[in-house]
């Protein structure tokens, strides 16, 4: 038995040295006693003030009544304001009051299907469940352990969110849980184990609760998330939005600066492509026109030589326009494709980063040692081992949510290197439209000569306009054809790509990293304020409940 007490005097001692936390520090030990139901039969609150300036009185604030200083000095209390003798000593001092502690332990036992006392379970037999569960009066997280030393005949057959371990012949239970977190995190708030009954006799447990070590764990978390990977985050869900959406980009930092900018101009430059290519289909409908009246003239009036040469210079005109048109969308064309390829070295950038992200994440939980060092060809692989190791909870999520990022960065990526591929070929497209207005143009040459001599040869040049003709209507069919199949199937392509990305990826960061850094920052800020008495900002107060629940 004695060392059975000296194991449970160890944990305490475990939970009550936390890390010291200044140094002026208000160790707080509330002291509560419950029946089975969670009821409070009794409750002192210990507060020890440590004096390392060695001063005559210590100031504090308390919301506790009935208060007695433990080194029978004197005290003096206004409102809430306490003033201690302390004669250049640490204080310690102990009051009541009827507030709610932060988290209730209560005991439900059942035998077959029904729920029965502890009283009742003494005149008993039959498989019995205990449990244990943890209620939180404030919605803060709070480590619940609670120790309890079975009778000698139970033996245990099954427990949930507990272990046993035998000392000295006697079986003791450890089971825990973590109340006054959000249900979506899924964290046990209760423990129960099951035995064979048999007039058993339950007496008491023990249960010690803090929230210092949230807190702890959250401050971390908090150091290991820096302000600028929140920005980046936050960010990426307004670019995302507004690419599925297809709105103007938002104001953005850094990478994503690049990235959207360049999105930016990319869809601009497209545009532009589709306006010069609608323009050339109309200005080669014209040419197409022009050519066909000149045919029909100079079959019509073969004495009107003034008409067809007046025609073929306009016709000369005309190409020279339509060529300058052509020259610009091959310079437009050549643009895009630069535009493009610098495009994807950035989604290579921002895939590093979000590797860079990774390694960071790892490395600030400790499990970055044993793991080679993360790349495009083996995070997938580095991030199942370590989910099949049991990385679970924010860091996991978040792990889980940075690599769906970097899986579709990777696909956005295999798409601008389709859709460079795409410009490529329209470039093609504008050269051999280029090819066919030189074509004309050599006929038009032709053309001009014979006009000068219509006199002599006005059949051939009736014969020149038909052919010219005919090369015209080609024109305007190429240029017809680049804007429908060629800019305007590349613009809706590329937007359509765009927009599926965005709407693949805004899931995760919305439904995942978002919340959990959600989640972070509410969890830091109210650890900050948790306790059972007043916590002042001159003293660093580190509280735990000891709480001894009655069976009966």
């Amino acid at each position: 038995m004695k060392k059975t007490t000296a194991l449970l005097l160890a944990l305490l001692i475990l939970l009550t040295t936390l890390p010291a936390l200044g140094e002026y520090t208000k160790q707080e030990r509330v002291f509560i006693v419950t029946g089975p139901d969670g009821e409070i039969r009794s409750l002192v609150d210990s507060i020890i003030l440590d004096n390392p300036d060695h001063l005559d009185f210590l100031v504090d604030h308390t919301i506790l009544r009935n208060i007695e200083h433990m080194q029978s000095g004197s005290y003096t209390q206004e409102g809430d304001t306490l003033t201690l003798e302390a004669r250049g000593e640490s204080v310690t001092y102990q009051g009541t009051s009827d507030r709610t502690p932060p988290v209730i332990p209560s005991a439900r036992i059942t035998l077959g299907d029904r729920e029965i006392t502890a009283a009742e379970l003494e005149e008993s037999t039959g498989r019995t469940v205990v449990t244990i569960s943890y209620q939180s009066a404030y919605h803060v997280p709070v480590l619940a352990i609670s120790l309890m030393i079975l009778p000698e005949d139970v033996t245990i057959l099954d427990t949930d969110n507990a272990l046993v371990f035998s000392e000295m012949g006697r079986q003791v239970l450890v089971g825990f849980g973590i109340p006054g977190a959000p249900a979506d995190m899924q964290l046990p708030v209760s423990f129960s184990f099951t035995f064979d009954a048999d007039h058993t006799e339950l007496g008491w447990f023990m249960t010690f609760a803090t929230s210092d070590p949230a807190s702890l764990l959250l401050r971390n978390l908090d150091e290991s998330l820096p302000e600028a990977s929140r920005r980046l985050l936050s960010q990426s869900v307004g670019v995302m939005k507004s690419l599925r959406d297809g709105l103007d980009m938002p104001e953005t930092t850094g990478v994503l600066n690049v990235v959207a900018g360049l999105l930016t101009k990319l869809n601009e430059g497209l545009a532009e492509l589709d306006e010069g290519a609608v323009q050339m289909a109309e200005d080669s409908s014209l040419l197409a026109e022009g050519t066909r009246v000149l045919a029909e003239r100079a079959s019509q009036s073969g004495n009107n030589a003034w008409v067809v040469s007046t025609g073929v210079q306009a016709l000369a005109e005309s190409l020279g326009e339509i060529s300058d048109s052509a020259h610009t969308l091959t310079g437009s064309t050549e643009s895009l494709r630069r535009e493009g390829n610098t495009l994807n070295e950035e989604a290579a950038g921002t895939a590093g980063a979000l590797l860079n992200q990774m390694q960071t994440l790892l490395k600030g939980s400790g499990r970055a040692e044993n793991l080679p060092v993360l790349t495009l060809d083996n995070y997938g692989e580095v991030l199942d081992s370590l989910t099949s190791t049991g990385m679970e909870g924010d860091m996991g999520n978040t792990l889980s949510a940075l690599r769906s990022a970097l899986d579709q960065v990777l696909a956005l990526s295999e798409s601008l290197s389709a859709y460079t591929r795409k410009v490529a070929e329209s470039s093609y497209d504008i050269s051999d439209l280029s090819g066919s207005i030189h074509a004309v143009q050599g006929s038009s040459m032709v053309l001009e000569s014979s006009a000068q001599s219509l006199t002599s040869s006005l059949d051939v040049v009736a014969e020149d306009s038909r052919k010219l003709n005919t090369d015209a209507q080609q024109v305007h069919r190429n240029a017809a054809r680049l804007q429908t199949t060629g800019t305007h199937v590349l613009i809706q392509t590329l937007l359509r790509a765009e927009k599926t990305g965005a709407t693949m990826v805004l899931p995760f960061l919305e439904r995942n990293v978002t919340p959990v850094l959600t989640l972070l920052d509410e969890f830091w800020d109210h650890t900050r304020d948790v306790g059972y008495d007043i916590r002042t900002e001159e003293r660093k107060t580190d509280t735990l409940l000891i709480i001894r629940t009655d069976m009966k």
